[in-house]
């Protein structure tokens, strides 16, 4: 089914004239390694677009996980021409909706689009689509102004090292450790511009285990959503651990918490994961 972003919001911004140091954009590790395109304004809208392929699947079939970058990324960029001089808009909330089948291969794209600022509240909505223009996801996402210079690009490389081979957890520098969690290499592959964990990556990570975890207890229940709250700045100087607890599992619905752990043991992000099973 075709759909577009709501008409009632078309007009809340209009980014043809944003001035252009607005829409700089940061290339980040994780957006490589993702496969993402660079990212385009259109109107009053952003684009932005990847590669579908081996990599984005998990036990060989496609794990929506992979669309977190992709989902971060345009719809934290969206509100970025609404900010005040010397602030910069950082992730609070983020939630997918899936709402059709991920395609194994060609390329998918989100178009997002931000509403007025209230204070220093922001908000952003977003639509994943096929190449034939059929809704995958539906994102929304809150971010807050924060007291911060725009981020400075990391130097250029003349040479940057391959995508690593593998699947998605590959990407991510994750390793399921057992049912219920995984960790996350340190490194700055995972890094936003802000120099801390990727909010897309910890988003990935959230949906991943969490549907892992559901499909351990039944392999019928496909993720329907997935949220994350971000309660604090997630270092990449260390070993990020998530871990998944059942909340509810039955033969109609099942809904996991996912907790994201820095070094400390400080929780950085809870998330929900929820699956339906689409026969019952």
């Amino acid at each position: 089914m075709r759909q577009d972003l709501p008409s009632s919001r078309r007009q809340d911004v209009d980014m043809t004239n944003a001035p252009a140091s607005s829409y700089s954009f940061i290339r980040t590790e994780p957006a490589r390694r993702m496969r993402l395109h660079d990212l385009d304004v259109q109107g009053d809208q952003v684009l932005g677009s990847m590669d579908m392929g081996e990599w984005c699947r998990i036990h060989r079939q496609p794990s929506a996980g992979a669309i977190g970058v992709l989902v971060d990324e345009t719809v934290g960029w969206a509100p970025v021409p609404l900010r005040q001089p010397g602030t910069w808009p950082v992730t609070t909330e983020l939630s997918i909706d899936i709402v059709g089948p991920l395609p194994r291969t060609g390329k998918i794209t989100c178009r997002a689009q931000a509403s007025p600022p209230r204070g220093r509240s922001l908000h952003a909505t977003g639509l994943v689509q096929d190449e034939t223009g059929d809704v995958i996801a539906v994102a929304t996402t809150r971010l807050r102004l924060i007291d911060s210079e725009v981020p400075t690009p990391p130097p250029a490389h003349a040479t940057l090292p391959p995508t690593p081979s593998g699947d998605l957890l590959a990407q991510m520098g994750a390793t399921l450790c057992d049912h219920d969690s995984m960790s996350i290499a340190a490194g700055s592959q995972i890094a936003n511009p802000l120099g801390v964990a990727h909010g897309g990556v910890i988003l990935s990570a959230v949906a991943v285990l969490g549907q892992h975890v559901l499909r351990s207890r039944s392999s019928e229940l496909l993720m329907s959503s997935v949220h994350a709250a971000y309660i604090r700045a997630v270092p990449v100087d260390a070993v990020i651990t998530v871990q998944a607890e059942v909340l509810r599992s039955g033969r109609a619905m099942g809904v996991t918490r996912v907790d994201v752990i820095d070094a400390q043991g400080r929780l950085c992000v809870a998330g929900t994961v929820t699956g339906h099973n689409p026969n019952n």
